[in-house]
């Protein structure tokens, strides 16, 4: 919502509306940060493989991270509709 505010389209727009495009997009980044997750588990071997190890933890990271602002964002936006 921050980076959306910058454009004045966007204050046009009811909050109901903002906050329907909003769950959009956490529901597209979440499907994102799922598949690249599961595509990295795929990988054979992953003892051989200490990169992808990383990688699958900075991916969980970003799940944990983005469950935190979605939260953050459900709390904020209900109070608002």
């Amino acid at each position: 919502p921050k980076y959306l505010a910058n454009f004045a389209e966007w204050h046009t727009l009811s909050i109901h509306v903002q906050w329907q495009l909003i769950r959009k997009a956490l529901n597209n980044r979440h499907s994102q940060l799922i598949t690249q997750y599961a595509e990295l588990n795929n990988v054979l071997d992953l003892r051989l493989k200490p990169d992808v190890q990383q990688a699958m933890k900075n991916v969980e990271k970003q799940l944990k991270d983005f469950e935190r602002d979605r939260e953050k964002l459900y709390v904020e936006y209900s109070r608002k509709i």
